[in-house]
């Protein structure tokens, strides 16, 4: 015979442990949100600065991300709050 608060332990911790596991996702879904916003404002900035298409504008900082070894979101993040992309040269317009 099993005992009913040895029961009641077990789902309690499945249900933390599935909580957590919710609450992780969670906090990942809001990082990726957040830098997609960041990613699509340093397009439209660059799009309006150098007249260029939208996917050209994002091969620019894939561009520049790869030239400086450092992450797209933080090349965008840059553009976005100091207004300079950096030594990166624009694509023509297609």
């Amino acid at each position: 015979m099993t005992d009913a608060p040895d029961r009641s332990r077990t789902a309690t911790v499945q249900e933390s442990r599935t909580l957590a596991a919710a609450e992780a996702k969670i906090a990942t879904l809001e990082t990726a949100l957040e830098s997609a916003r960041i990613i699509g404002t340093a397009i439209g900035i660059l799009v309006e600065r150098l007249k260029i298409a939208p996917g050209d504008a994002f091969d620019s900082l894939v561009e520049a991300s790869h030239e400086e070894h450092r992450k797209v979101r933080d090349i965008a993040s840059d553009l976005v709050f100091t207004g300079e992309l950096g030594h990166v040269a624009p694509y023509p317009m297609s």
